[in-house]
Order: structure tokens, then sequence, then C-alpha cells
């Protein structure tokens, strides 16, 4: 392997405090004796940028300096991961909430989209805004590309990536492999990365994909592009097949068989990771019980499994499929809590007052039988009064009733110290018998998922203070408020839809509640919420607790889900040595390390993805729609044009610029708005026009509009194009 900085640097990505000596380094590298002069230079340059120090013939990382000494250092310096523009500029964002920084074009310094960089920050002179230059990337995200394969007049065999932010490939000189021509769609391994912006990556063919237009072929591209979707290795595999399925209950587990647990979910999950008891305890005193599947007795630390799961991070669901985090043998046979099956769970057992407050707690290992699987539609319908899913267990109907009276006071619990009140409704797709994408929905909460919700979040409050209050190492789940930054848009982009707001309202979770206040009744409800929630911190996992802004929480941690977040698995694991007297030291050192950004990132990943794959599906359904004019409301401006959105279909497009009637245009960055010569002479977000759907692309999950006319006619219905 040729030496490179990242290659170096990247030693360190498993265990920060380790220690190498030149020796051990060639050979963890496996670095040749030709390269050894390489190595060593760039072991220099190291030293010299301060990334590595040299002390008793052994390299190890330097101790994190504290932001003052950073502050006094020449040239600030963050680290965050790169993200690609297509027109040759990125930005960093950093581990900060929601700060980013601009990297101007051939600053990236050979940087790929989704590397992990360190970068050094200066003042623009013109824009008055910090920008940063790439100093070096500390961890290499893109293992694989897919694009065409394309032969130069020379020769030379380059690949041209599908992602246009990606730059072509160098794959050889001379033949293609066998069965492969110009213009093949294929799999590229990079073999070696680019140190500068002169430099080009270079890959090897892996394989020839059957490229298509079908949206499942799509799929896959999106997956490849985001280096996720991979098939579990066939280790992992192997050993989830020998898993015993057999449950024997053992001393060290609370028998909770008698309990009648139940699950609720959506209607067409499969894996049901938790389940609810609710119990008198005398008085005005509630036990409540939340037993999740005890994924950490059949994943353990170091397993193939556990390294698949690790990688994955999470599961991701897309509107017809999941992509799970661990095999079906584990989420949907041993960790799922089927009813009517014997199942080992930890639970947390919670004793609560009439005020709705954890009087007493415990967490221990347990195993239960689920009395009954519900869906959400059917306690809906239960509490409604209706008929279509009527509750015939009398023990489940009485504690869903009990259930009911305590999920509303948890809920005017959290009101009350200032949890945000965000109940955005969620668009989903429907599809037909064959699978084909027929139209979208909105599908708002309901009594029954927020009651499932206020017992999670409860259960994973109580988990965090008696992690805190034992000195636990744990991943805290952590919110901060809104950076200055993204106030100061949020409060330009609602003075556009008439909306006054006090900025200084927006550093506490009430003055976001007091604006969704105002949203209920504003046409653009939906709209707003978006871009209320678009503005706030994005939630991350760290070991270092700092609250949870959204949810007014002091402490927050997430216990409820190891079937599908490798955090929960994670705790789990620290919780069940703690109980059986063990040390935790495996665990701390796995918190420690880069394992919270590292699945901050898989959550960020993923979330992409699911965007990603639903815009596709708008697209497809909109595709037979070209040429019709649609309702819209301007969503964002930029010096590209509009974006709209069209409330009807619950899609959103990019209206160009040039498509606007004669009257040039200019980009207010600072109030957020297009500024014209003639009327109208101020485009803002809120403003209500007429688009056509001019294009379509299923590819990039991209529609376009043209203009037709300003404001909405009176009926609310679109209108065929003549």
């Amino acid at each position: 392997m040729k030496p490179s900085k990242t290659n170096v640097v990247a030693l360190w990505n498993a265990e920060p405090a380790a220690e190498f000596t030149f020796a051990e380094m060639r050979q963890a590298l496996r670095i040749a004796k030709n390269q050894t002069r390489g190595l060593r230079k760039i072991l220099s340059d190291l030293r010299t940028d301060g990334v590595l120090e040299h002390i008793n013939r052994r390299y190890r990382l330097p101790p994190k300096r504290t932001e003052a000494d950073r502050s006094r250092s020449a040239g600030e310096i963050v680290e965050g991961r790169y993200s690609a523009h297509q027109r040759g500029f990125g930005f960093i964002d950093t581990d900060e909430a929601r700060i980013s920084y601009f990297v101007p074009p051939r600053q990236e310094k050979g940087a790929l989209d989704g590397d992990r960089v360190r970068a050094k920050l200066f003042l623009d002179q013109r824009s008055g805004r910090k920008t940063a230059r790439v100093d070096m990337v500390l961890d290499r995200w893109r293992k694989q590309v897919r694009g065409r394969v394309q032969l130069m007049r020379d020769g030379e065999l380059w690949v041209i990536p599908l992602n246009e932010i990606v730059p072509p490939l160098f794959v050889g000189q001379g033949h293609l492999p066998k069965d492969i021509g110009a213009g093949s769609l294929v799999d590229v391994l990079i073999t070696d990365y680019p140190e500068s912006v002169e430099e080009a990556p270079t890959g090897r063919i892996l394989g020839m994909i059957d490229g298509g237009d079908s949206i499942e072929g799509i799929i896959e591209n999106i997956l490849a592009d985001k280096q996720t979707g991979f098939p579990f290795s066939a280790a992992a595999l192997k050993e989830s097949n020998r898993l015993p399925r057999s449950v024997r209950i053992n001393k060290q587990r609370k028998d909770l068989r008698e309990l009648p647990f139940i699950t609720i979910d959506g209607s067409d999950a499969r894996d049901f990771d938790d389940a609810v008891c609710l119990l008198d305890s005398g008085g005005s005193h509630t036990r409540l019980l939340v037993a999740v599947a005890d994924v950490a007795h059949y994943v353990r630390p170091g397993s193939f499994l556990d390294r698949d799961a690790y990688q994955r991070g999470t599961s991701i669901y897309l509107p017809h499929r999941a992509i799970p985090m661990l095999p079906e043998a584990i989420s949907n046979d041993l960790c799922s809590l089927r009813p009517g099956q014997l199942r080992f769970t930890l639970t947390c057992e919670m004793e609560l007052n009439d005020s709705g407050e954890v009087v007493d707690y415990s967490v221990y290992e347990s195993v239960i039988r689920s009395r009954a699987r519900l869906t959400y539609d059917q306690v809906q319908q239960y509490y409604d009064g209706g008929v279509d899913h009527p509750i015939e267990d009398s023990v489940v109907a009485g504690m869903l009733g009990r259930m009911r009276n305590l999920a509303a006071l948890l809920a005017a619990k959290r009101r009350h110290r200032g949890a945000l009140q965000l109940e955005m409704p969620e668009v989903r797709i429907d599809f037909d018998e064959q699978g084909r994408p027929l139209n979208t929905r909105l599908a708002y909460p309901t009594e029954a998922t927020r009651l499932i919700e206020q017992f999670m979040v409860e259960a994973n409050e109580t988990v965090a203070r008696h992690a805190r209050s034992e000195r636990l190492p744990i991943l805290f789940r952590v919110h901060e408020p809104p950076p200055a930054r993204q106030s100061a848009v949020l409060t330009e982009l609602l003075q556009g839809f008439g909306i006054p707001v006090d900025e200084d309202a927006l550093h506490l979770p009430g003055g976001f509640n007091a604006l969704l206040e105002r949203f209920k009744s504003h046409p653009q409800r939906i709209l707003l919420e978006v871009a209320l929630l678009k503005s706030m911190a994005q939630a991350r996992y760290r070991p270092k607790n700092v609250g949870h802004f959204g949810l007014a929480a002091e402490i927050y941690t997430h216990f409820t889900s190891p079937i599908r977040r490798y955090p929960d698995l994670l705790l789990h694991r620290v919780l069940k040595a703690h109980l059986r007297g063990e040390s935790t030291q495996v665990e701390k050192k796995a918190v420690s390390g880069p394992a919270g950004t590292h699945l901050s990132d898989c959550e960020r990943n993923a979330e992409a993805i699911e965007k990603q794959v639903a815009r596709l599906f708008k697209v497809v359904i909109m595709e037979p729609m070209l040429g019709d004019v649609f309702r819209a409301t301007v969503s964002n401006v930029s010096d590209a044009g509009l974006w709209v959105e069209l409330p009807d279909y619950h899609v959103s497009g990019l209206l160009p610029l040039q498509s606007l009637p004669s009257n040039r245009y200019r980009y207010d960055r600072t109030r957020n708005l297009l500024r014209g010569a003639r009327k109208p002479k101020e485009i803002a977000p809120g403003r209500r026009m007429q688009v056509q759907l001019v294009r379509a692309n299923r590819h990039a999950q991209e529609l376009e509009f043209g203009f037709d006319r300003w404001g909405w006619k009176e009926d609310p219905q679109a209108r065929q194009a003549k």
C-alpha cells in the first residue's frame, strides 16, 4: 500500500490512546520496503503539524488541546465531515450543533464527499465570515464508487461516478476486464486516495452492475453511493444461525411471564423490541414496566455479528421495506417480542406518583411472554370507541384505559417543563399490489403513537439517571439549543411569511412552542414547522451529557430499541455488566473512542437515504403529470431560483431563476428573498403561485417546474395545462 497521511492517522481511529513504533506502523499499513522513505517523510510532516508526537521511539496522538489553546493558536482548527458540491466548493459540518464552514474551490486538499477532515479557519475579507481550508483528511468514508466506464483516446480507463460530486476515478490503461465495455455500470474499489486537488483517486473495477431505470435499481445505486446496504458477512450470518433457539430461565433473570405485557407498533412492523405493562402499586401510585429485547445476550462484543451491526449503526426504513441492522434470525425471531413466545429482556420498572414523577425504579434482566401484539390503528380505534378493532381481552382492555391516563399525565408533565410540542405529520406513500407508488398522504401522530412515545421517553430518562448515579460509561443522547446562525436564518424566513419573531426567545423550548401555537392557524403550517425543525441542532450521541433541548430534559439516553440502534445495544451491555458485578472497562473503551461520532454519522446517513428514496417515489408518482399545472407555495429562495412546495401532493422542486417572467431578479442573501426591478419587486418564502411540471428526473430524484402565474385560482384542484 502507498503510504498517505490519511492511512497513518487512521491507525488511531479504533484506539486513540495507542502507540506504535515505526516497524509496527509499517507492518500494520503493509508498506513495502521501497516505500519506507515516503512513510518517514509523512511521519515527519505529521510531527511538524502537531498531529503526532514521537516519544521514546513510539508515535502517538498528542493530548487534546482545550478550546482556549486553539483560540490562541495561529488559525483556528476545526474537525468535521466534508460535504462536497458539484460546483467545486464544499462545506465542513462540524461536530458542534449544525455549525458548518464554507470551503472554497480547490481548498479541499484531496478530501472526498463524506470524509472526516481537519481544517484551518480564515476570515473572508469580502463576506466577513469564516471560511475553511482542509489541512488533512482524518478518515476516509467512501470505500467504493458506482459509475460508468469511459475509455479515453490515449487508452486510459476512467470511471465517471453516478454521483456528480465525486471526481472521476482512474482505473487503468489499455484493455477492459472481460464482459465490461465502455459505458458499462460498474462498482469500483478505491485503492489510492488523492492527497491534493491535482490528483485523482485510483480504483479497481469489482464488477459490472445491471443498470436501468427501475425503482429498485435506482435504490441500489443510492445505497451504493451512501456506502451501505451491503449484505451481511457470511461469518455474521453463520453466527446468527448457530444461536440457540430455546429460552432457559436462570436465577439471574426475574420471571415476568405471568404479567400482561403487550406490544404496540405499526401494522407493518416485523420486529417488536419493546413491550409495556401497567400495574397498580397501591394508593395513587402506578408501576410502569418497559421490557426491551435483550439483544446483548446474543450479540457479543467482538463477534462478527457485532462488527456488522456497529458498521451499520442503525436500521434503515424505506417506504416499502427495511434494511435491518441485524440479520432476520435475530431481529425478526430470537429478539422479537412475539406474543406467546418466551423472550429474554432487560426491564426498566418505574413507580410513578399521581404527578407522573418516578419515585422509585429498578433495572434488571428478565424474561417475559407477550400477551398481545396490538397495532397503533387498533388501539386508536379502541380509544375512539370504534367496533372495527375491538379489544376482546378484558385484562388488556382495562390496562389500555389506565395507560391512556398515564400517558396524558406524562405528556402534561413534559409540556409543563417546556418540552417541544412538535407534532409534524409524516408523508406516507401508498403502493399498489405490485409495489408501485400510487400517491402521497399525510399521517398525523395519534393518541396511540403518543402513548408509546411517552412510555419510551420515560424509560430512557430513568435509565439515563440510573447510569449517571452509578457512574456507568454510556453514550448520552444530547441535543443542544439552536445555534445563533440558524436562529437568525429562521427569523428572516418567518418574517417572509409575515410572522415577527423575537430571536432571543428561540434559545428556550418555550419560544419554539409559542411559535408552534401561532402556526396552528396558519395556512402554511406544515411548511413553517419544517423550517422550524431545520433550524434546530441535530441530536447526537456523546459520552458527555449536555442535556436534551427538545425534550427539555437534563439527561437522556437511548435504551428502548437495541434491535435497530447500536447505541442502545452498547447501553444494554453496560447495564448487564453492572448488574452482574463485572468490569465495564470494555464498554468504557468503546464509548470513549470514536463510537459516538461514528454512530451519529450512521444515523445521519440513514436519514439521508430515507429522504432520498422517499423523493424517488414522489418523482415516480409525478411522472405521469408532466405538463400539468399545480398550486404551489415558495418554501425557500436561492441564487438558483425558487424552491416550491405543492400542498396538494406533498412534493417540492426547483423553479429556476430564468423561468420567472421577464424581470431581472437578484438574490438578497441577508433577507432571504429575490429582488426585482418591476412587480413583483420581492419574492420571499410564503408567496403563492401556480407552476407547471416540466421535468421529473428519477435518477437525480428531482422535480423541475416552470412559471404559470402568480397567486392561486379559486379552484383548489390542479388544472390541466392547455
